[in-house]
């Protein structure tokens, strides 16, 4: 996705014990975010930067921050107040539910 003339920056995760946050961005335009949280991950991106204004970096890394209360913390996600579901590698399979 992006090659040797990207930017790359760790950046800190408040609120979240151990989880790590990097963000890239591209002199191509564009970047990506990422935040590694327990068995969770959050990945964000933006491309090209010509549609999107203000800071690249600086959005990428507030978009997925915004993310982290459900995907990293298990509040409910706001506007459905539900937490965020685990995926399953069974696609019948839904959380709480147990199959015989």
């Amino acid at each position: 996705m992006y090659h040797a003339d990207e930017y790359e920056e760790s950046f800190p995760v408040p609120d979240v014990p151990g989880a790590t946050g990097e963000v890239r961005t591209s002199k191509e335009g564009g970047g990506a975010a990422v935040i590694a949280c327990g068995d969770a991950f959050i990945a964000t991106s933006i491309s090209p930067k010509g549609k999107m204004r203000g800071d690249l970096k600086g959005n990428l890394v507030n978009l997925a921050l915004s993310i982290t209360p459900w995907a990293c913390n298990g509040e409910p996600i706001p506007g459905l107040n539900t937490p965020l579901a685990p995926a399953t590698t069974d696609p019948t399979e839904t959380p709480g539910t147990e199959t015989s």
